[in-house]
């Protein structure tokens, strides 16, 4: 049965199908003549895909000049108006959304007798945030508290997502987020390696970012609290645009990039650079209580870590014929990092007070690497309006490498020869997507999606340990403490789902299908893990609307969380002499069951979005401590018995008057946690909320100004507490030469509030402590500058016929 699934699956991605989905969408204008003012008959009007020109439909003005196209879905359209002995007119940039259904254009004018072509761009300014039924839309390249940030920088100012000091990113407290760029895994396979990842994106090359709390059947069902894709730029401007950037911070921090793309008749290029140079400051303390022996173990460090990244991205769009396209896309982001960490370490006794040792520690850490992301989409639409096949190969690599100097004086008691100790890491990814999407319209009021996708990851890690040997005067490999493990997981998945509409009501029923076959080996040890098994994974969206302005909306699902490579390699290393981690190759699957209600209401000048949420885990994936003697501590990871999270959420988008914009969100929720299945005593719950305020205000002939403000409350784990955390940002742009030219001032973090600060507080042998903090209060510069043969503005342009457009730290 097993090998069955995967044959479908394989044979499907070669066959299946899916569709777009009418809406009820308009858009109506009249043309005339720009002399007489007579209404054009018979005029062939075009509407084109805005996002690669392919014809969608087409029709011809009446007799009163008028033209209109109905039941058309949300997205940005272009219109092409042509006749014989006329001039042709180009409309871009027509968008249709749920906020704006209906669009009327003013009356088109030709010039009889002319070959030219007359270019009017409805450049309407995006909503902040676009409320679509499955996601929230966050348009964020206006954003000017991100500018000359990086992606991590963008996901603070996202109502819903909290991002901690160390770069942990969660959405409605869980930290098991699906974080895409542009719908693809970009090598971000655990938490480490997201982090890594997102800090060498820069923001001004992201244009939106996509939150889908409660995804259906026709995506990756592997996922617990919902799915963050960030879209990055790729303008399709005609003719050659582009930008440069610079950017220096406080405490030596440093960024430029350089973006352009050219489009010309079917082809469109783009591509863009960025480098960066950051430091940063850190400093973090340990402690450590042990009842057992009566003793305390208390650490504390601080270090400077300097990365520098090239990020690269590049691709073209060709437009084969109206109904056949073709893009690529490469994404190259390469690293190198040198930390240099000092630190102290004493224990002492809680009955006497005396110290027991004390020691120094002095390291550095080396390392390089990169990610490696390229696509071919092909897209292929038929005869029959809606019916499309899409079908796309993605390859990733992700590779690093690092060293780990550390030198350990004995101070108490006293030791001639410190203790000298090399760690040498190899970290190897390799993953294959193949995936074809097929969608299929039985009427304009429903239709079918039905889709294949096949995922090969293979992950190659190594470790190896050297001691230095005073005798030998040399390093001597630890073989007790080097490991090379393998681990591969493939991933067959097949799905369908049926949307139909009745009136104002949306109904979307969907399954997926999912075969998951794994191998772990640790070479080492000779020691094999396989796993092998299937799920299905329904989903039901369902939406009604009210009126004009208001709908509710309805959706569950089930997901999965599988456990990562480091997760389960079963090789214990050492941070250091008192911490050491350890993955659990037994660890399950999570499975989630997710409920989620919700309101959408329009007002003129505010849109509200208030829903309630629920999901259920079963053996949820987490992380633990435990000694391994009287003061030794093993980090590792195990599955909970459960975890249930209900609560309330508010997003909120206005802009009162034309001159203040501001977005935001609250949640308040619960957190219930049981792991008795690994101590009696592992049972926590608490109420919580966090919250965020966004502001944009443009103040005439000073400045705009940017506010954001956001607050994350304390949230539990089976062990402890994760404590409060917040930020305030603040932010000046002021634009010149017809905004060719931007200079910018960032103030992140302004109160310096910002820190990482654990207690596990619910174990039987011993409590700890964990603080962590960055140099988060930082000053930045920015200077934009815009150039290109075509703007956004609002005037029209006369073209030729020819150019016509077709480590959290101390090892927890």
């Amino acid at each position: 049965m097993k090998n069955l699934f995967r044959l479908s699956a394989i044979l499907i991605i070669v066959t299946i199908s899916r569709i777009s989905f009418a809406q009820s969408g308009e858009i109506s204008g009249s043309v005339t003549d720009s002399k007489s003012g007579a209404n054009v008959e018979a005029a062939s009007v075009s509407l084109l895909n805005g996002k690669d020109s392919s014809l969608v439909t087409g029709t011809e003005t009446n007799s009163e000049g008028k033209f209109s196209f109905k039941n058309l879905p949300d997205g940005v359209y272009n219109i092409k108006v042509d006749l014989i002995g006329y001039s042709k007119a180009y409309i871009r940039g027509i968008k249709i959304s749920s906020a704006e259904q209906k669009v009327e254009l003013d009356p088109v004018k030709l010039n009889s007798g002319e070959t030219t072509t007359e270019e009017i761009n409805v450049e309407a300014e995006r909503s902040a945030i676009e409320f679509k039924a499955d996601k929230k839309i966050f348009n964020v390249e206006q954003g000017m508290n991100v500018q000359g940030g990086s992606a991590v920088d963008v996901l603070k100012n996202i109502p819903s997502v909290a991002v901690d000091a160390d770069g942990n990113i969660s959405l409605r407290g869980d930290q098991n987020v699906k974080i895409l760029v542009d719908g693809k895994p970009f090598g971000m396979k655990n938490s480490e390696t997201r982090n890594s990842v997102l800090d060498q994106i820069p923001s001004n090359l992201i244009q939106s970012v996509e939150l889908v709390t409660n995804p259906s059947a026709k995506y990756d069902a592997e996922n617990s609290a919902g799915i963050i894709n960030i879209i990055l730029k790729k303008n399709e401007d005609f003719g050659y645009n582009g930008n440069i950037m610079l950017n220096a911070g406080s405490k030596d921090k440093y960024n430029g990039s350089l973006n352009f793309n050219f489009r010309k008749d079917k082809m469109n290029i783009y591509g863009s650079y960025d480098y960066r140079l950051y430091n940063y400051y850190i400093t973090g303390e340990n402690n450590r209580e042990v009842y057992s022996n009566n003793s305390i173990y208390t650490q504390s460090a601080d270090g400077l870590s300097r990365i520098i990244g090239n990020f690269i991205k590049g691709g073209f769009d060709y437009n084969i014929t109206e109904t056949n396209s073709l893009s690529y896309n490469l994404n190259y982001n390469h690293r190198d990092r040198r930390r240099s960490d000092n630190s102290s370490a004493l224990t002492l006794s809680t009955i006497t007070g005396d110290l027991e040792d004390q020691y120094e520690f002095i390291t550095t850490d080396i390392g390089d690497g990169y990610t490696l992301d390229m696509s071919l989409n092909h897209y292929l639409k038929f005869k029959n309006p809606g019916q499309t096949l899409t079908s796309e190969l993605i390859y990733t690599k992700y590779k690093d490498n690092s060293t780990n100097e550390t030198t350990q004086n004995y101070i108490f008691p006293t030791v001639q020869n410190p203790g000298i100790v090399n760690r040498y890491s190899d970290d190897v990814t390799n993953e294959g997507n193949i995936s074809v999407d097929y969608v299929h319209p039985f009427s304009k009021e429903s239709k079918f999606e039905t889709g294949g996708k096949v995922v090969l990851r293979n992950n190659d890690e190594d470790y190896r340990v050297e001691n230095f040997d005073y005798n030998s005067n040399a390093f001597v490999n630890d073989t007790s403490q080097s490991n090379k493990y393998l681990y591969n997981e493939d991933i067959y998945s097949l799905y369908g789902v049926y949307s139909m509409n009745i009136k104002k009501f949306n109904l979307s029923l969907g399954l997926r299908g999912e075969q998951t076959d794994t191998k772990g080996d640790l070479e080492t040890t000779g020691e094999v893990n396989n796993t092998s098994y299937f799920d299905l994974f329904p989903s039901v969206n369902a939406s009604q609307k009210i009126g004009e302005t208001q709908e509710l909306q309805f959706s569950y699902s089930r997901r999965i969380n599988r456990p990562s490579l480091s997760m389960i390699n079963p090789f214990v290393t050492a941070f250091d002499p008192f911490n050491y981690f350890a993955g659990n190759p037994d660890l399950r699957p999570e499975y989630i069951n997710s409920l989620e209600f919700g309101f959408l209401k329009y007002f003129e000048t505010i849109t509200l979005n208030p829903s309630l949420f629920y999901s259920h885990t079963k053996d949820q994936l987490s992380r633990t401590r435990e000694l391994i003697d009287s003061n030794k501590a093993l980090l590792t990871f195990q599955n909970y018995g459960k975890n249930v999270n209900y609560g309330a959420e508010l997003v909120v988008n206005a802009k009162p008057v034309e001159f203040i914009n501001f977005n935001g969100s609250v949640s308040y929720y619960k957190n219930e946690i049981d792991a008795t299945n690994l101590d009696s005593g592992f049972i926590n719950e608490n109420y919580t909320w966090n919250g965020r305020l966004s502001a944009n205000i443009y103040i005439p002939v000073f400045a705009d100004l940017g506010l954001t403000y956001f607050y994350s409350g304390r949230n539990v784990f089976a062990q402890g507490v994760l404590e409060p955390f917040q930020s305030f940002d603040v932010s000046l742009k002021r634009d010149f030469m017809d905004k060719k030219l931007s200079l910018g001032l960032r103030f992140t973090d302004v109160f310096n509030s910002l820190k990482f600060d654990v207690k596990l507080n619910n174990t039987q042998n011993f409590n700890e402590t964990f603080m962590r903090k960055r140099d988060s209060r930082s000053v930045f510069a920015t200077l934009t500058y815009r150039f290109g043969t075509d703007t956004k503005t609002p005037e029209k342009r006369r073209r030729r016929v020819n150019d016509q457009p077709g480590n959290d730290g101390f090892g927890f």
